[in-house]
């Protein structure tokens, strides 16, 4: 409503700056994004700036990583680190992540009373000893998801 407004306004101007002939004036609303980009780009100059958008996330937030590779959370160094048994079968996939399910298996907390379900304690106990993998890297917290069952 407001740029329709002020397109119907008319301004006079010549070329030597005299009003002489009307003609519309466009008005022409910069989106907000526009905007943004160049205030950002002046203060570039003044200020450090990010290089990568995993340090803008950093300088705004906390950065949790939801992964069952520790080599992922050395690397990306985040505060907090999450995993679940969905998580840690897709890491034990990797030869280098091998040991830890061989540990699992080996655990006598990995042995199921359930006939039904024979290997859900070794998801539970690789997911923990991955997640204290974890804990052993990162400053913050380390949340590991179990079977509910």
């Amino acid at each position: 409503m407001l740029h329709k407004k002020l397109s119907r306004n008319t301004a006079s101007a010549a070329a030597d700056g005299h009003p002489s002939t009307s003609r519309p004036v466009r008005v022409r609303l910069a989106p907000a994004r526009a905007y943004v980009d160049e205030k950002q780009q002046g203060e570039a100059v003044n200020s450090n700036v990010a290089t990568t958008q995993l340090e803008a996330l950093k300088s705004m937030s906390v950065v949790v990583a939801d992964t069952g590779k520790p080599e992922l959370v050395k690397k990306f160094k985040p505060q907090d680190c999450t995993t679940n048994p969905s998580l840690c079968y897709q890491a034990v996939q990797d030869p280098e992540y091998q040991g830890f399910l061989q540990q699992a298996l080996n655990s006598k907390a990995a042995k199921s009373s359930d006939p039904a379900r024979p290997y859900a304690g070794v998801a539970d106990v690789l997911s923990v000893i991955i997640g204290a993998e974890m804990l052993k890297i990162v400053p913050g917290r380390v949340s590991t998801e179990v079977d509910a069952h």
